[in-house]
């Protein structure tokens, strides 16, 4: 079958820890990335503000929007970083299969069953307590959301503005690099296609990036058309008229 290719090996590992540092530091790429100008727009468009507010009530709604926006950031996503649970897993896998090169065996079969404990552990741990966060998360976006009209101003005051183009850009770095990493696995050794455990894995990797973006192009479709639906609902702009005294 050939012997292994350790320098596409190792571009591999390489590939496959960007990918995890990308997902983790997309927290901070698109953290603060919507102006205080569009949450506020957003608010604006919506029903609840249009439809059950008085002139007062939208004047203090417009105001509390922006004291909150100009002192807190707009919270990220979850699901690019969440990410990282599955890619991680497969970095480690492809990981060890790098160390088997350079540890010696002895050693590598001690080390590899202690950290590989520890770290199931961790993740299992991390795993359900982010399942807690992103449920806790979704009960109370769902409950504002249907709680008009200050429910839902709410709502759109923190979670209504999202940086879907970032998170596009994210997204599409981190499939071309998955991508990459996948045609690199066989190009590496052939025996790989063999493991269905790790083919498994890497389909896994693959579709969860293509649902979460699939999730981002649908809100980003969403703000395309609630920001259309606002211009053909602004109000036409009042022509300037010219007085003439005698």
């Amino acid at each position: 079958m050939g012997e292994l290719r350790k320098p596409v090996l190792i571009v591999v590992v390489v590939l496959l820890i960007l990918v995890v540092l990308l997902e983790l530091g997309a927290t901070q790429f698109l953290n603060g990335s919507s102006s205080t100008q569009d949450r506020v727009e957003r608010v604006e468009s919506s029903d609840a503000f249009k439809n059950e507010l008085s002139d007062d009530e939208r004047t203090d709604a417009v105001r509390s929007v922006e004291e909150y926006a100009d002192s807190n950031d707009p919270p990220p996503g979850l699901g690019i970083p969440y990410l990282a649970l599955i890619d991680g897993i497969l970095a480690y896998t492809i990981l060890l299969i790098a160390l088997g090169l350079i540890v010696p065996d002895h050693l590598e079969g001690k080390v590899q069953g202690i950290i590989t404990l520890v770290l199931s552990f961790l993740l299992l741990l991390g795993a359900i307590v982010l399942t807690l966060i992103a449920l806790f998360k979704l009960i109370v976006m769902v409950s504002l959301f249907f709680a008009p009209p200050f429910g839902t101003i709410a709502y759109l005051a923190v979670w209504g503005a999202f940086d879907t183009g970032g998170a596009a850009v994210v997204l599409s770095l981190v499939m071309l690099l998955k991508v990459a990493a996948s045609i690199g696995l066989p190009i590496a050794h052939q025996r790989f296609l063999d493991n269905k455990g790790l083919v498994l894995l890497v389909l896994t990797s693959l579709i969860a990036t293509i649902i979460v973006g699939f999730l981002v192009l649908h809100i980003l479709a969403a703000a395309m058309m609630l920001q259309t639906r606002a211009g053909e609902n602004a109000p036409p702009p009042q022509e300037a008229t010219s007085c003439s005294y005698d």
